[in-house]
């Protein structure tokens, strides 16, 4: 059970309590209309936060504080939720009744004073800081060239979003980041301190003493305006775009993007998430039974969905031989599924392992944190019973039903190159 709190507007801490484990878990979560000439920037600061700060000039000295903690955990994450983007800021560390101090205190302190109190000089970050995380950010986005099978993905849902901020990369466009300066980013952080919704998350068995008082402290000393978060939209239909592209594979990549009517929320996915896993989940699924096993079409096959977006990719390993084949059998195990064409092993499998799936929620903080942040628009957060309860009731004319509403948006090749 969440308790939350407004404790200014748009504003609010939201407290898991849970026994089950010796740690604490504190995330902001800084949450913005999506923008596409502000993604770049956005995403970069909180991993600037996270490695210095004014009090901790590099890396060096701030690992020194973590360890000083009892090897405290502090880092970042960029995602988008739908229309909106997600920025993190997290610290992990060890409760008091372990360490037989205090702890909690000195390790909220810390990420607090990363957060409010960074290193920057003459309304800039440090040159060098900056420097620093553009190459990291720099590298992870040419990297993912190197991993095929998520590139391939990367670059379908790019192009089925193309007309919208969310077809960016979460972390930007690699000119965009290249073009950022400590300027920039110091405005980005302010803008981001001053606009964004801002959730504070906090699991563990008990709420650190004095943590709402210590956040209204900081936050009264901005002008805070928070800005209207977007409201996720998607459409589908209209002709359906061919990409392809060549690199030094042995194996050709394909991906099939469907978009659907809407975005779903957490109690109405129930339907997407067996029809997903049905077409293309376990090994149970029509692709992996008939195109990947009985007819040997392709290397693997899996279809995966974004409630969040309402879209659903099926991508798949395969000789360029037989694309046509696979494509055609992939678009024919849908058209079955809108039919009706599923039995009830097919279902009743599907429903055990996504249930077995949410079973797993509460074995780890960051997943529960992470569920938290991306369902607390409710009066009372749904619990992963909640939603296994709701699996139960799926019923084959709901998949029936939902499987209608997608429909065929990019399909994207990623091919040997010709010698």
């Amino acid at each position: 059970m969440c308790n939350k709190e407004e404790i200014l507007k748009n504003v609010k801490i939201i407290y898991n309590k849970t026994e089950k484990f010796n740690t604490t878990r504190i995330a902001f979560n800084f949450i913005l209309p999506l923008n596409e000439k502000e993604i770049a920037a956005n995403a970069l600061v909180p991993y600037l936060l996270t490695s210095c700060g004014k009090n901790y000039p590099d890396f060096q000295k701030l690992n020194l504080k973590l360890l000083d903690l009892y090897n405290a955990d502090i880092g970042a994450v960029c995602d988008f939720n739908g229309d909106n983007q997600l920025l993190k800021i997290y610290c992990s560390f060890l409760n008091d009744e372990v360490t037989e101090e205090k702890n909690e205190e000195k390790a909220v302190n810390l990420l607090l004073d990363l957060i409010f109190n960074p290193r920057v000089e003459n309304g800039a970050f440090l040159k060098e800081d900056v420097e620093r995380e553009k190459h990291l950010t720099a590298e992870k986005i040419k990297a993912l060239f190197n991993e095929k099978r998520k590139y391939a993905l990367a670059v379908t849902v790019k192009d089925m979003f193309k007309n919208e901020p969310y077809g960016n990369f979460v972390s930007g466009n690699l000119e965009d980041v290249l073009a950022l300066t400590g300027e920039t980013l110091y405005n980005a952080y302010i803008n981001i301190l001053k606009k964004s919704t801002i959730l504070i998350n906090v699991i563990g068995s008990k709420e650190p003493a004095g943590i709402k008082e210590k956040v209204l402290e900081r936050l009264s000393k901005i002008d805070r305006d928070p800005a209207e978060l977007n409201e996720t939209k998607t459409e589908n239909g209209g002709k359906v775009n061919e990409i392809t592209e060549y690199a030094e594979i042995a194996q050709a990549k394909m991906v099939l993007g469907f978009k659907g009517e809407k975005p779903y929320n957490i109690l109405e996915s129930a339907a997407l998430s067996l029809f997903t896993d049905i077409l293309g989940g376990g090994p149970y699924s029509k692709l992996f039974t008939v195109v990947r096993e009985k007819m040997s079409l392709c290397y693997y096959c899996a279809a995966r969905s974004k409630r969040s977006k309402g879209y659903f990719t099926i991508d798949c390993g395969v000789d360029v031989a037989n694309i046509e084949k696979a494509k055609a059998e992939i678009l024919n195990q849908l058209e079955l599924i809108k039919k009706g064409e599923i039995s009830l092993d097919e279902i009743l499998s599907s429903k055990t392992a996504l249930k077995e799936s949410l079973y797993s929620l509460n074995d780890s903080q960051s997943a529960i944190e992470n569920w938290i942040t991306v369902n607390e628009n409710y009066k009372h957060i749904p619990t992963n019973q909640d939603v296994m309860a709701r699996i139960d009731k799926v019923n084959i004319n709901d998949i029936v039903n939902i499987a209608k509403t997608f429909k065929l948006s990019t399909v994207y090749l990623l091919l040997p190159k010709q010698k």
